[in-house]
């Protein structure tokens, strides 16, 4: 599955608040409690679909552990959980639903997982599979980023409370690919992405494939030049 579908006519009515002290105590009031499968979805971050209270929910467990992308970008703690904190998502345009009801901190080991509450808003996303989207649909999702990125223009997180920006350029480097593929529970995409990388060796010019690999190893330049624009 994917994004909502970018119409606040399609929009799901708001959720009333969810208030629980901890995951237990919040699944101790379910009435339906089932695995979400979502067969698109990369992370391989275990998922449920919860009643409680009449209201039907998502859950989405948060951990370092089982999350290879959080991994790949030494996000220990969640960057959705940070967001969340900081109240950067009530800031969000009313073109983009997160969905998020609470989240509950303080999950599995070293209390470094979290449980995302989100409201179920499965009828309002694309279907799973790969079936082309109308052209209304892409230029939906085009209008809405950028209506996203002009809101954010000149943001600054003066308080460290995000993902930093050097972690953003860490994920499909070599020490993650590295990592990753020697696990033997990993998902797929760290291999593709190591199968890509050798592609990529093959068939780049060499003074290209080298100052590539160059940066792959030492970050740093790109960095240092993305920040400057």
């Amino acid at each position: 599955m994917s994004f909502t579908k970018p119409t606040e006519e399609t929009s799901a009515p708001r959720t009333p608040p969810i208030v629980a002290s901890s995951l237990d105590e919040l699944l101790a009031r379910a009435t339906s409690r089932v695995p979400f499968g979502h067969s698109d979805g990369k992370s391989a971050v275990p998922m449920e679909a919860v009643v409680v209270g009449g209201q039907r929910l998502v859950i989405k467990h948060l951990h370092v552990d089982h999350d290879w992308i959080a991994r790949s970008f030494g996000d220990l703690r969640g960057n959705p959980v940070s967001a969340w904190r900081s109240g950067i998502l009530d800031r969000l345009p009313g073109c983009i639903d997160h969905a998020l009801v609470t989240v509950i901190e303080g999950e599995g080991r070293n209390g470094w997982g979290a449980a995302l509450v989100m409201r179920d808003v499965s009828e309002h996303l694309v279907p799973e599979g790969d079936r082309v989207l109308s052209m209304d649909q892409h230029r939906g999702f085009i209008d809405h980023m950028a209506t996203l990125h002009a809101h954010f223009w000149g943001f600054e997180d003066r308080e460290g409370r995000l993902l930093p920006y050097e972690h953003r350029w860490l994920i499909f480097g070599p020490e993650m690919i590295d990592i990753e593929t020697r696990n033997p529970e990993a998902p797929a995409v760290p291999a593709i992405a190591a199968d890509g990388w050798r592609r990529f060796a093959r068939s780049a010019p060499a003074g290209v494939s080298a100052t590539v690999e160059a940066l792959r190893a030492d970050l740093t330049p790109l960095v240092r030049a993305l920040r400057a624009t």
